[in-house]
């Protein structure tokens, strides 16, 4: 049996339920421990954050207290989650980490070059049209004026993040496995061969093409997991034990 923490950054507007979906097809011994970010999910009556560095802040605390440190670690980021992901893998040296997990998510290279175009944090309505874009709210949601009020601040806070985080560097020292939807409306095949430029460790990037969109885990559960977990056993250190 397999022991292994798998950590989970939720995506924009996102929650820690927002990965449910695949707890049914983790391994025994896995330990799914999904971060809430604040004014989202379980912590709906906390403000909401930002600011990057406050966010990140957040997030170390929460995994410090959440896992087990002595076993090892994959971050699993979801698109926003990813770049919070790939920040604090370079920062928490505490964490046994062994690998990250991306999904819909450019890589931190060509988030910085892409920056000026914000367009859809012009207005509520440009936010809006952006989100619905992408299919991650659903159509009771889409068409309820009052539950759109409710949602929209909480994304903007998340994009506002996205928009603005720094990285010490574009490049990460772990291995990395990519997940993207052949239909995702905000991606294209070099951004997704972007990620093999994003790591210096002798395994590279695996990239891994679904079937969907951006929320392309949805119906591909059980695939993701075992390409997750085949992946894991081959750039597991040798000296390091997972059974």
């Amino acid at each position: 049996m397999k022991l292994l923490n798998l950590v989970y950054f939720p995506f924009a507007g996102g929650s820690s339920f927002s990965i449910d979906s695949l707890k049914d097809h983790l391994p025994q011994g896995w330990n799914l421990v999904s971060l809430e970010y604040p004014g989202h999910g379980t912590r709906w009556n906390d403000s909401l954050i930002d600011q990057p560095e406050e966010l990140l802040e957040e997030l170390e605390n929460q995994i410090y207290k959440k896992i087990d440190a002595d076993l090892p670690t994959v971050f699993m980021g979801y698109s926003f989650g990813s770049l919070l992901a790939f920040k604090l893998a370079s920062r928490l040296s505490w964490v046994n980490l062994i690998g990250l997990t991306m999904i819909s998510a450019k890589p931190p290279s060509l988030v910085v070059s892409g920056r000026g175009n914000s367009s859809h944090l012009a207005s509520d309505e440009a936010l809006k049209k952006h989100i619905l874009s992408l299919g991650g709210i659903p159509d009771e949601i889409a068409q309820s004026d009052v539950m759109m009020n409710i949602v929209l601040p909480i994304i903007k806070a998340d994009l506002i993040c996205y928009s603005t985080i720094e990285f010490d560097s574009l490049v990460s020292d772990f291995p990395i496995i990519f997940f993207y939807g052949h239909d995702d409306p905000i991606f294209n095949e070099e951004h997704s061969l972007a990620w093999h430029k994003a790591t210096t460790n002798k395994h590279g990037a695996k990239i891994m093409k679904l079937e969907g969109g951006h929320f392309c885990h949805k119906s591909n559960e059980s695939l993701v997991i075992k390409s997750l977990s085949s992946w894991i056993d081959l750039v597991s250190p040798p000296e390091l034990s997972l059974a």
